[in-house]
């Protein structure tokens, strides 16, 4: 059906979008520069009763408000939960509060040189699977309980890089 495979713009500006996720069916996350250094922000239909497809306006909220960039957001299956890369090397997962915004944030890794990469949530919203560099420079396949319980152990251990780790549904 032709009218279901199409593209909406819902931004229109100079700056960096990018990094983009849906939050739930009408609202997306995505980080942008537009002020200054990226950030994390919403975007939603105006009307409550449209969808992204049907809408011509759209209301964006910013999410983060640090000193240190925000990137690569990922919300978890539940959509309850959003892990992105603060900074220099902090993987953080905030929750998504009943409005759609971020609320409390646990900091799961801060290494102050590497960032977590290819970030994959179990789907059991329980653990995060990622790959990042060794201090070769290799890349590795890491998981990481999201409650913070356990150290990262790295499940790949290989003279290659490994990347894009991928969750198994069962």
């Amino acid at each position: 059906d032709p009218s279901k495979s199409r593209s909406v713009q819902v931004t229109d500006h100079s700056f960096r979008d990018r990094d983009v996720d849906f939050l739930s069916d009408s609202k997306l996350i995505f980080a942008s520069d537009r002020d200054g250094q990226y950030e994390l922000y919403s975007v939603e239909p105006s009307k409550s009763d449209q969808n992204l497809f049907e809408s011509l306006q759209f209301d964006l909220n910013r999410l983060t408000d640090t000193e240190a960039s925000e990137r690569s957001p990922v919300v978890s299956p539940n959509r309850e939960k959003v892990a992105f890369n603060r900074g220099r090397g902090q993987l953080v997962v905030s929750t998504v509060n009943d409005s759609g915004g971020l609320g409390e944030s646990t900091t799961l890794l801060d290494t102050g040189w590497a960032e977590a990469s290819d970030v994959a949530w179990s789907p059991d919203n329980e653990w995060l699977a990622y790959s990042m560099p060794d201090l070769d420079f290799n890349h590795e396949i890491y998981i990481h309980p999201v409650d913070d319980s356990r150290e990262p152990v790295n499940i790949s251990k290989h003279p290659r890089p490994d990347t894009e780790p991928v969750w198994s549904p069962d």
